[in-house]
């Protein structure tokens, strides 16, 4: 099942919207509404993918950053450079 995050209220008022449509209107141009919605239900799960991913990845650096050994190895690496 996609998720959409954020997005989640506004494609479910796409999607109520579009019965609602339906109910009124049956020639072509209301016909092409399913491929925009399908269209923006598609960008509302990539775009809630992309921030999922993002935010995991902050908080896996986050939870596995050390700093101290980090700046540690930094030192390190400078002083072997500095001494070629």
């Amino acid at each position: 099942m996609e998720q959409f995050g954020d997005f989640t209220t506004n494609i479910n008022n796409l999607e109520s919207c579009l019965h609602s449509v339906r109910s009124v209107w049956t020639d072509r141009t209301a016909m092409s509404y399913d491929e925009f919605n399908e269209n923006m239900k598609s960008f509302a799960a990539q775009i809630t993918a992309y921030k999922e991913n993002s935010v995991a990845g902050y908080n896996a650096v986050k939870a596995n950053y050390n700093e101290t050994e980090f700046e540690s190895e930094i030192t390190r690496l400078s002083i072997k450079v500095s001494a070629v």
